[in-house]
């Protein structure tokens, strides 16, 4: 199966109208819905990216995914913080730089990801999550980075070396 550029097109161009929505309910802190229509622009970017006939169908698009993918996990930290759930919140941010790091590790280019305006929102939220966590906390980072090295998903291993880190300052 392949969509045609013009499907593709057609769905960009929702796609379009479905960004300028959720930067409007970002703003009106209408985090849920923030999170709804993320995750449809990104599973529009997938279907574009695994279906779209032409070269250009399947890639004109991941060049917004890391803005997505930051927005969805503001609005996802933003949830958890409302509910003062500082482990939810980090969490959302920490998932989100991983799917970063392996867009820019598949897409190029290379030091995307230490260059990316995304990236460096990212870990500044990070950063001011973590002195939030309880003190018990340290101990969780350290036996997450325990399972995470024997996993070899050293991804995940540095995020939490990181934040053990943040800890200590």
């Amino acid at each position: 199966m392949h969509l045609t550029s013009k499907d593709c097109d057609a769905l960009r161009n929702e796609g379009v109208q479905v960004y300028h929505r959720y930067v409007a309910l970002f703003a009106l802190e209408e985090y849920e819905a923030v999170v709804r229509d993320t995750g449809r622009n990104l599973r529009m970017f997938d279907l574009c990216r695994d279906f779209g006939a032409s070269q250009g169908d399947r890639t004109v698009l991941e060049q917004f995914r890391p803005f997505v993918v930051m927005m969805r996990a503001r609005a996802e930290a933003a949830i958890g913080l409302a509910g003062g759930d500082a482990r939810q919140a980090l969490l959302a941010v920490e998932r989100a730089l991983a799917e970063l790091r392996t867009h820019f590790d598949d897409h190029g280019p290379m030091g995307g990801f230490e260059q990316s305006s995304e990236v460096t929102l990212l870990r500044g939220m990070r950063d001011a999550l973590v002195p939030r966590l309880p003190a018990s906390q340290r101990s969780e980072l350290e036996e997450r980075l325990r399972r995470a090295v024997d996993a070899e998903n050293f991804e995940l291993a540095a995020i939490l070396r990181d934040e053990l880190r943040a800890l200590d300052h």
